[in-house]
């Protein structure tokens, strides 16, 4: 008898737990800078693209504003500031030393890919463009290996 109710509650556990991750993906791949060296141990997160490839971006503190990416004009290593659900990014993981990553738990949409650095975001682009990721419900994306562009470069429209 007591064997059969352990079995029952480990089995709505399981059911659970397997529901409340379904319709997630997962976002890999591995990221190296331009001279060959792997993006290492650093922060990486997923910050959603709205309507019309627009992030919301805080406007030097004074509120926030819907700011379309192709505009942001920014470098590599360009700093913006950004609105999170709570203030915290949900979406985000460490690179490890090779610079592999796997960001879990991502619902279906369109994403940017950014470094976090001491609470900052940090822009990362490559010779294509800002790293945008379109995630299809129960997928894993693997981006394959990204090469950034320099520091400071502009990133290109």
């Amino acid at each position: 008898m007591v064997k059969k109710i352990i079995f029952a509650i480990v089995a709505a556990c399981l059911v659970l737990s397997l529901t409340g991750c379904m319709g997630m993906s997962r976002v890999k791949g591995k990221i190296i800078r331009d001279t060959g060296e792997p993006l290492a141990k650093k922060e990486i997160i997923l910050i959603p693209l709205l309507e019309g490839e627009k992030i919301k971006v805080l406007k030097s503190y004074s509120g926030v504003t819907q700011a379309p990416l192709n505009n942001l004009n920014l470098g590599v290593g360009g700093k913006i500031l950004f609105e999170t659900a709570g203030g915290k990014p949900r979406w985000k993981t460490k690179t490890d030393s090779q610079g592999n990553f796997t960001i879990t738990g991502v619902p279906q949409g369109k994403y940017v890919l950014f470094r976090m650095v001491a609470g900052s975001v940090i822009i990362m682009g490559t010779q294509d463009g800002f790293i945008t990721i379109d995630v299809q419900e129960d997928e894993t994306k693997d981006l394959g290996t990204i090469v950034l562009l320099p520091s400071g470069e502009l990133i290109p429209k």
